[in-house]
């Protein structure tokens, strides 16, 4: 892995923060939320985002957490996905209410395609003012839901370091360390 790391950065990559892929069955997490039920304070609107335009509130959220990442490329292309109806993905975002301005806190996405045991979730992030409210655990628990729905056994989570320990209590288990590698240079990502 020394040798690969080298070529990439050599090549302009940069080496993003670590993380841990992790798992856990569905019925395991939902028999878990069942008997320690989560209440967010305050009150949280958790949203299936289906068009292009709902995106938007990932936009808010993400220039919110990281100002300086190229946010904007990859909510255009999951503004492409909506567009294409591209099903083995699916988006949500939790609001301070129900209002139609309510502003976005945190977010979330699935891959899950039909008849797929696992389902990846990803993109899970919360703006910082609402952090320690369990606003990350109810975007957990939304896409849960989701795959369970969708007929998904287990799911899997690229675990950031402020995810793990929340993502331990819920009973996923640590698989494997991921390193993702990313260049400005043409905007592809590995």
């Amino acid at each position: 892995h020394d040798a690969l790391r080298a070529a990439l950065v050599a090549r302009g990559f940069s080496e993003n923060e670590h993380c841990t892929l992790m798992a856990c069955s569905v019925d395991d997490l939902a028999a878990h939320f069942k008997t320690t039920p989560i209440e967010v304070t305050p009150a949280l609107d958790v949203r299936e985002l289906t068009t292009p335009q709902s995106l938007d509130a990932y936009q808010e959220i993400w220039d919110d957490v990281w100002p300086d990442a190229p946010n904007g490329r990859y909510v255009d292309d999951y503004r492409d996905r909506l567009v294409r109806r591209d099903p083995g993905i699916v988006f949500f975002a939790g609001f301070d209410g129900n209002a139609a301005d309510a502003e976005p806190v945190t977010s979330g996405y699935m891959f899950h395609h039909a008849g797929a045991p696992y389902a990846l979730l990803c993109g899970g992030t919360t703006k910082s003012k609402w952090r320690r409210q369990h606003a990350y655990t109810a975007m957990l628990t939304a896409r849960a839901i989701r795959a369970q729905q969708r007929g998904a056994r287990y799911l899997a989570v690229e675990a950031s370091a402020a995810s793990r320990p929340i993502l331990e209590r819920l009973r996923f288990v640590p698989l494997s360390t991921l390193t993702f590698y990313e260049t400005h240079i043409g905007a592809s990502a590995v």
